[in-house]
């Protein structure tokens, strides 16, 4: 019965995987496309399993799986490498050290993450899943910043937090962006840095766990592609998207948008490193990301803060001049 049990499991994630990637609009395949990298690597184990026990049926079902799943992979984080590459700015081109970090299950002494501000020293911080009550007690983390742009009045629709940003460099103008008719969730901020200015965007969208909050989520990623392509000059989205990079919605926002992602600055680390839940760094789901825009990643690590249950990520990056 188990073995029967295996071979129908593959033979049904077998069509799944290969429509997952086109069925956008459909949420079930929409939301499985999240897994991609955990498919893959228990098919390679599955396929293992079954050539050793000599278990045929199961063996090649499970290497179809894993060789689908290797292509959604290539064509996601390898392909996109090649075919942009990377624009080799000259040494001399502004630098800038971003953070992002998902805040909700914290608590409310922010030594930890003052500590690694103080270690790592970003020049921008995006914080995200902030509640009212908790921006109001950030006085810890505004001290090691010069500038803020404040938590903005946060939509009914889902949880009732949002986005902030700190800088520490001036921040000319500040924006609360309402996307998919959701406000609160993109805090979008031009700072200047040099003589450079950029945008600086925090965002976070709802969660896709339902079909209404996947909509919710299509419609919040479709508004920031359009804001985005309406801005001249570098622009740096940040954040938890709830979304990984196979994710239809969250691959087509990158094609819209001409966006970099953080996962093609370092294939191999990132094709099997998540960032939720932090007690699965390896299989864990990647669902926070740096994006940007005339501009260029130089490193990008994860970064563990005690307390919370997302890693952030920190990125150094250089501006393209003018």
């Amino acid at each position: 019965m188990v073995k029967l049990g295996i071979e129908i499991a593959l033979a049904l994630a077998i069509p799944v995987s290969l429509a997952a990637p086109f069925l956008g609009n459909l949420w079930v395949t929409a939301l499985l496309s999240n897994f991609v990298p955990q498919l893959f690597l228990l098919a390679l184990v599955i396929t293992l399993i079954g050539w050793a026990s000599d278990l045929s049926t199961i063996r090649w079902l499970a290497l179809s799986l894993a060789l689908i799943n290797g292509a959604v992979l290539a064509s996601d984080i390898v392909l996109p490498r090649i075919s942009k590459p990377v624009a080799n700015l000259p040494d001399d081109a502004p630098r800038l050290r971003v953070m992002t970090l998902n805040m909700l299950f914290s608590s409310r002494d922010d030594a930890a993450l003052a500590e690694k501000i103080d270690a790592e020293k970003p020049d921008i911080l995006l914080l995200q899943e902030i509640t009212p009550a908790r921006a109001r007690q950030m006085s810890e983390i505004a001290s090691r910043f010069s500038d803020y742009a404040p938590l903005g009045k946060v939509s009914r629709i889902g949880d009732r937090h949002g986005t902030v940003l700190f800088a520490n460099h001036p921040i000319l103008q500040h924006r609360e962006l309402t996307l998919g008719g959701v406000s609160g969730r993109a805090n979008a901020a031009q700072v200047q840095v040099g003589p450079e200015t950029l945008w600086v965007v925090s965002f976070h969208t709802i969660k896709p766990t339902t079909p209404s909050g996947a909509k919710v989520q299509t419609r919040q990623l479709e508004d920031l592609a359009q804001w985005v392509k309406g801005i001249e000059g570098p622009v740096v989205v940040g954040g938890d998207f709830n979304a990984t990079i196979h994710m239809p919605s969250l691959r087509h926002f990158l094609r819209e948008t001409g966006m970099t992602s953080d996962m093609w600055a370092d294939i191999p680390a990132s094709a099997f490193t998540g960032t939720f839940p932090t007690l699965l760094p390896v299989l864990g789901v990647k669902i926070d990301h740096l994006m940007l825009r005339q501009a260029q990643f130089d490193r990008v690590e994860t970064v563990a803060v005690p307390d919370r249950d997302h890693l952030g990520l920190m990125a150094d990056m250089r501006l393209e001049p003018k």
